[in-house]
């Protein structure tokens, strides 16, 4: 197995992050259907993220 170089270590790290996903639910959705959604588009947009469970949303009790 091949360690990345410095340089191209710092270029990893230092890259744009990739654009977010929009989720957009009812505003009468439960914490559970935000949780399938959320699953659902992680699972669609990435093979490595087939497994993906939502464990907690963060800030969820302050709404």
């Amino acid at each position: 197995m091949a360690l990345p170089s410095s340089r191209e270590l710092k270029y990893e790290l230092m890259r744009e992050l990739p654009p977010g996903e929009l989720i957009v639910v009812s505003p009468y959705a439960s914490v559970g259907e935000l949780k399938e959604a959320v699953q659902g588009a992680m699972r669609d947009t990435d093979f490595i993220m087939e497994q993906f469970v939502v464990p907690d949303i963060k800030d969820m009790e302050e709404m």
